[in-house]
């Protein structure tokens, strides 16, 4: 699945996969080191902070600004049109995904990603 605004922004394939796309414009946002785009992984640490994100309702978070302790972001998941959105600058900048989207895409992934993982955490052994 391609994330971006306007395409289907999962980020959980049928098989329960994380995907970040790194084909075609998101080449460029990809690091050559890691991987992965960079915004992505700016999104997961976002997460992996803790306390950053407060669902205000149905498909709308609030994310903690980053550079701004006073700010946070209106991330709005799946809109009428199946797009992603964000009122920071970067988003509206770009018309893709900003860190803000991702942390959410990962926040709402990760019960997915903890089941897939569930032996794992539980001392057992993965096949």
């Amino acid at each position: 699945m391609v994330p971006s605004a306007g395409y289907d922004m999962s980020i959980l394939s049928a098989g329960g996969t994380l995907v970040i796309d790194t084909s075609k414009s998101w080449r460029s946002e990809t690091s050559p080191r890691t991987g992965f785009n960079r915004r992505a992984l700016r999104g997961l640490a976002i997460v992996a902070k803790g306390k950053q994100i407060e669902r205000i309702g149905m498909g709308l978070f609030y994310v903690k600004s980053q550079s701004d302790p006073k700010d946070r972001h209106l991330v709005r998941a799946k809109t009428a049109r199946g797009e992603w959105q964000c009122d920071c600058q970067d988003y509206k900048r770009r018309g893709k995904p900003c860190k803000h989207i991702y942390a959410v895409m990962f926040l709402l992934a990760l019960p997915n990603i903890l089941l897939k993982n569930i032996e794992a955490l539980e001392g057992g052994q993965v096949e």
